[in-house]
């Protein structure tokens, strides 16, 4: 289990180098958004791991998704530029390690459309990983 937990330090700890900072939620925490302020929330998702040969090994899948979560009513070019920048700061190839564990980017990260939910407007980056053990 410990390159479960590796690989989610490894990016975690890339995503919270990104200059400027964003307050960010990271999975089972809760923040308290300031009104006139951004923020981003955080999942990193797994898929089933890879098997392809008959053997121990085996490939870790997944992506994290950076949910861009910004205050109605000021156009789309905030939230858009902050998506290119997470874009930038995970090119595919780009190769991270937490205890011995190496993660890879496997894509250029993808920018979902807009959309409303609550009182922000939300752009989702997902930045796909994967990392063999």
């Amino acid at each position: 289990m410990s390159g479960v937990i590796d690989i989610r330090a490894a990016l975690e700890t890339r995503l919270n180098a990104l200059s400027p900072a964003l307050q960010t939620e990271w999975e089972n925490t809760r923040i308290i958004p300031t009104a006139d302020i951004p923020y981003q929330s955080v999942n990193i998702l797994f898929a089933d791991p890879a098997n392809y040969e008959n053997s121990a090994s085996y490939q870790e899948l997944g992506y994290m998704q950076v949910d861009l979560r910004y205050p109605i009513n000021q156009a789309a070019g905030p939230a858009g530029r902050r998506a290119q920048l997470l874009r930038d700061w995970f090119p595919r190839g780009l190769t991270l390690t937490s205890n011995g564990v190496t993660a890879c980017i496997s894509k250029t990260p993808s920018v979902g459309n807009g959309r409303f939910e609550a009182d922000r407007y939300i752009i989702s980056v997902k930045i796909p990983f994967f990392s063999n053990h």
